[in-house]
């Protein structure tokens, strides 16, 4: 089975090394030709869009994140798109289902061969995959590529299966595939999430709103934040997020409210 386009998506919030490893460890795998990472407009759950910051934001710290791993790519012949939704009222979805019907509609080119679709998803999404809200129209449209999180080997995952989703593992063409885990340096972010991130900046709030003091957030690329001393102590506690992403953030004062 060749895949053609690996989709990824992401609520992106904020987008962590964590998801640019987890990208970048399927593309190794899988070679891909596209990879198209994609910041979910809107929750299936109601009570998570209200801890998402603005898309705007969400997809900017996504395109700082994903800005090296996209030129590297580049070099190897492996196309990479961060989607911009913001004008697409026809590309915008609230359940994966949807989404990669989009998707197809999208990766198709006239007088190309069908695209081979995956969506890429962690094992605690795919333990919990037989609740999911038309999960077999999600199989039927691609290929499941899952990779196991935190301490979770291929193995232990697989266990863990829900029976009414394990025939998908099954065959000589099956619809979802284990891989095994991260490794090396990128062992570490396997466990890194985005909500210890923003439970730590909260914690960091007092610092931070000194550190950021009167800038004007329109006139400056953050360099001059990066550059200072009490930026390297913060990004060395806020482990998990490129440096761009992380100013970013500081200067738009994301995430230093409660929700």
């Amino acid at each position: 089975m060749a895949i053609t386009d690996v989709v990824f998506e992401s609520t992106a919030n904020p987008m962590t090394r964590a998801h640019v490893a987890l990208v970048e460890h399927v593309v190794e795998v899988m070679k891909p030709k596209r990879v198209w990472v994609v910041i979910t407009w809107e929750h299936a759950y109601a009570w998570k869009n209200e801890m998402m910051v603005p898309y705007r934001h969400r997809l900017e710290m996504g395109k700082l994140a994903f800005e090296e791993l996209q030129v590297e790519l580049a070099e190897k012949g492996v196309e990479m798109e961060i989607l911009d939704v913001t004008e697409r009222e026809d590309f915008r979805w609230k359940y994966t289902a949807d989404l990669m019907k989009l998707a197809q509609r999208e990766v198709v080119e006239e007088g190309e061969p069908e695209p081979e679709l995956a969506l890429i998803m962690g094992s605690d999404n795919w333990v919990a995959f037989h609740t999911w809200h038309r999960g077999k129209e999600i199989v039927d449209q691609a290929t499941i590529i899952v990779v196991p999180r935190g301490d979770e080997t291929r193995e232990s995952v697989i266990a863990k299966t829900h029976e009414g989703v394990a025939k998908y593992l099954k065959g000589d063409k099956p619809r979802a595939i284990v891989l095994d885990p991260l490794s090396g340096e990128a062992k570490i972010l396997r466990e890194l999430s985005s909500t210890s991130i923003r439970e730590k900046l909260l914690e960091l709030r007092e610092r931070i709103v000194k550190l950021v003091g009167e800038r004007v957030l329109e006139d400056t690329d953050g360099e001059e934040l990066m550059a200072a001393s009490e930026f390297g102590e913060l990004a060395n506690e806020v482990d998990g997020l490129e440096e761009k992403v992380l100013a970013y953030l500081l200067f738009h004062g994301l995430y230093l409210e409660e929700k």
